[in-house]
């Protein structure tokens, strides 16, 4: 499968509202839970962590305008391709990129964006497309990996 760099964006987003729908709804992971703290790994997991927050915040504001609807949470095949979609993440090496790959995804804006980034809002719109174009390339490299059904193979 040939992918453009317009489908992949449209794919990260989907995956961001994904993330966050689930996010809102309180979906888990089964087993997951706990009174403590969520606690930090690494210094790009407190940048994920914020941009993740921000982006709760403007999603909320921008549902204000439908009398406090929330969307229904994502549906088992929509959680699928939100997690294929953000592994793709991990084709991007440079962090930078990555970070601000995610950060759009999550529809920040790109005067937060470029701040954080440390770079002007034109370079990271730059590097941003650079970062998409990469992930349409090495997505198109790719051979389509077989789908997991659950059922054992018969000999």
């Amino acid at each position: 499968m040939t992918w453009t760099s317009a489908e992949v964006k449209a794919r990260l987003r989907e995956a961001a509202d994904a993330d966050r729908r689930s996010r809102m709804a309180g979906l888990r992971p089964a087993g997951y839970g706990g009174s403590w703290p969520q606690t930090l790994q690494t210094p790009q997991d407190e940048w994920i962590l914020m941009l993740a927050r921000l982006a709760d915040r403007s999603y909320a504001e921008a549902e204000r305008g439908t009398a406090g609807c929330r969307p229904p949470p994502p549906g088992g095949r929509e959680l699928d391709r939100m997690v294929e979609a953000l592994e793709w993440l991990e084709l991007i090496e440079d962090i930078a990129c990555r970070r601000i790959v995610l950060a759009w995804a999550y529809r920040i804006k790109w005067r937060m964006i470029a701040a954080k980034a440390g770079l002007s809002k034109r370079t990271a719109q730059r590097v941003f497309a650079h970062g998409a174009a990469t992930l349409a390339v090495k997505l198109s490299r790719r051979r389509p990996q077989p789908r997991h059904t659950g059922r054992p193979r018969s000999p």
